[in-house]
């Protein structure tokens, strides 16, 4: 018999780790050229090491320092768009003062520009949300002219994947269309800095350590599954097939689209069968 608190944490994984994999596996690996690539919960962490010289400054200075690089971002796509959009998508466009600060460019709630996931591009980000519910990428996405301050959290690989708060400024501005010279359209310029000290996670009730729980796994995956070989992707996915996986009373299982389930630390009898068959009073729902 599970733990009660185990239960809830593989509802909610078994709802939403099959959306990952739906989004990772069915596509393949991600392609050498993409190979360095990894979402903003992950690449964002090899350059926001709190020692890395970035000069302390207050919510306000940051904020004024996010908001005057979203101007230049916009200044500089105007100008040129295909060369801003190649600059912004490279990691050279990635900055530590605040730490953490990239530019996320959306065409409705598409990402069209992300130098930390490149391959997020083309995808949603309306699904988005954090432990605590907050719908994030919807809230970027809707941002208007006179722009939005949006806070969520993420988790940071470079810290364990120990979730701190992201505090991000959206805003639309008109640029011109690279897919139809002499059009304009309208695009969201984003970008943000991490709260690299201040602690969240002693707040979450049980079902947000299980939400996060699953967001981890998430960013673990998109982190680890980036070398084009089989052989190395699946060593991570084994990660949560071992005892190290599990944090207190809480675990994460996988399983495939189709519901064969590929991970389970507790239970690894249970590899291979479909959650349907195994959970029969939830299964057909996940």
């Amino acid at each position: 018999m599970r733990p009660k608190a185990s239960v809830v944490a593989f509802t909610l994984i078994g709802a939403l780790v099959l959306a990952v994999l739906a989004g990772i596996l069915p596509m393949g690996f991600l392609s050498s050229e993409n190979s360095g690539n990894v979402e903003a919960s992950s690449h964002e962490l090899r350059l926001l090491d709190k020692d890395s010289g970035a000069s302390p400054q207050t919510e306000v200075a940051a904020l004024e320092a996010t908001k005057a690089y979203v101007n230049d971002a916009i200044a500089a796509y105007r100008e040129d768009p295909e060369k801003a959009l190649a600059y912004y998508r490279s990691e050279s466009s990635i900055v530590n003062d605040p730490p953490g600060l990239y530019l996320l460019l959306l065409d409705g709630d598409t990402i069209k520009a992300n130098a930390t996931f490149r391959g997020a591009e083309g995808l949603s980000i309306s699904w988005r949300g954090d432990p605590r519910g907050n719908r994030y990428g919807a809230r970027l996405a809707a941002a208007d002219e006179d722009g939005e301050v949006v806070e969520y959290l993420l988790p940071i690989p470079s810290q364990g994947y120990t979730f701190r708060k992201k505090t991000a400024w959206a805003i639309r501005a008109s640029v011109p269309d690279i897919d139809n010279p002499g059009e304009m359209e309208d695009l969201v310029f984003s970008a943000g800095w991490l709260d690299l000290e201040g602690e969240v996670e002693s707040t979450f009730t049980e079902a947000q350590k299980a939400i996060a729980a699953v967001i981890e796994a998430r960013a673990r995956l998109q982190v680890e599954v980036k070398i084009p070989t089989v052989g190395t992707a699946a060593s991570q996915l084994n990660y949560y097939k071992t005892i190290d996986s599990i944090e207190g009373e809480f675990y994460v299982w996988l399983a495939f689209p189709d519901g064969l389930i590929t991970a389970d630390a507790t239970m690894p009898e249970l590899v291979g069968q479909n959650i349907a068959d195994v959970y029969p009073d939830v299964g057909e729902d996940m």
